[in-house]
């Protein structure tokens, strides 16, 4: 058996471990604040650990959402920690939260991961003007296609480059056009109307730690600022780049 923890991984790689390994795959979310938070049932849902932690879906107020919405923050609060507990934590993930009516029997919420709350990307349409869109808006939009197994977006200025892997038997240029509508649709409801989308001939690709991300946009810069003897200095970096 193999079990995937740390970044939440998608069905493409659990099957493409089954098929490699001949063995059963489990995923779970595992955080350093709170250690197992949940885990994946036989049937495909990743059910809470709630003897273990309580996590909440909340909007940017702190205030909780409800069932089957996305939330803008993930609230921690572990039940085992006596020596110094974390009691709302901001786990900095967007998740959905859903009551559970499973086939397993398991009664505890389920939890779907959509990604990093603070993960985005920029589109600079002006030398003033930057339009900022989150990468799970993105993936929201296209995951529903059963077609394609995996996809990656990746953001050049105002190119965007699309790679897939499609099912076995799926016609790689019929489904770029499914993806086109709603891809270019929303971008265009985000003022972005001088985007080229177009199919790539590469595949998606993981990063060099095993991580996947679906949405990439290479040497972004992002803003850090740093204290130095009382005065505030802005340096700005590639935002992949490590401390």
């Amino acid at each position: 058996k193999i079990v995937l923890y740390g970044e939440y991984s998608g069905n493409y790689l659990k099957n493409l471990l089954i098929e490699a390994f001949s063995c059963a795959v489990q995923r779970a979310y595992i955080t350093s604040e709170g250690g197992i938070l949940a885990a994946e049932c036989e049937n495909g849902h990743m059910h809470i650990c709630e003897d273990w932690a309580i996590i909440e879906a909340v909007d940017r107020d702190n205030d909780f959402i409800g069932y089957g919405k996305k939330s803008e923050k993930a609230l921690l609060t572990n039940l085992w920690n006596y020596a110094s507990p974390f009691i709302r934590c901001d786990l900095g993930d967007k998740i959905v939260l859903r009551e559970s009516k499973c086939a397993c029997k398991n009664s505890a919420k389920q939890i779907e991961v959509l990604g990093k709350a603070d993960d985005y990307i920029d589109f600079m349409i002006s030398s003033d003007t930057i339009i900022r869109i989150l990468p799970v808006s993105l993936y929201e939009l296209l995951s529903p296609i059963a077609e394609i197994d995996l996809f990656q977006i990746i953001v050049h200025k105002n190119e965007i480059e699309f790679r897939m892997q499609a099912a076995p038997g799926a016609d790689k240029q019929a489904l770029f056009h499914m993806v086109e509508e709603p891809l270019m649709g929303y971008l265009y409801a985000c003022e972005l109307r001088d985007i080229h989308l177009y199919l790539s001939d590469e595949a998606p690709e993981f990063e060099s730690d095993g991580r996947f991300r679906y949405v990439l946009q290479p040497n972004r810069e992002e803003e850090i600022n740093y204290y130095i003897d009382g005065e505030m200095v802005t340096v700005r970096r590639d935002k992949h780049e490590k401390d």
